[in-house]
């Protein structure tokens, strides 16, 4: 009787284990799929940015340039 108990244990335990971790398993996972969409979503605002800002700098070299030869 006590073997028998004992092999219901070890197969609790194992279940539990495994278990536990396909659930950390998924929720690294889920982490990480979130994170690389959120770095793609900040390298296409940080593009967008950098196009801006490029854009307003020429334009204020040139109002500059302009205002100065005056």
């Amino acid at each position: 009787m006590r073997k028998k108990s004992q092999e219901v244990d070890d197969t609790l335990f194992l279940g539990v284990i495994t278990g536990i971790t396909l659930a950390l398993l998924l929720w690294a996972g889920i982490v990480i799929h979130d994170t690389q969409k959120d770095v793609k979503e900040i390298k296409t605002t940080v593009d967008t940015m950098h196009k801006t800002l490029t854009k307003l700098a020429r334009f204020q070299i040139d109002t500059d340039i302009s205002a100065e030869s005056e």
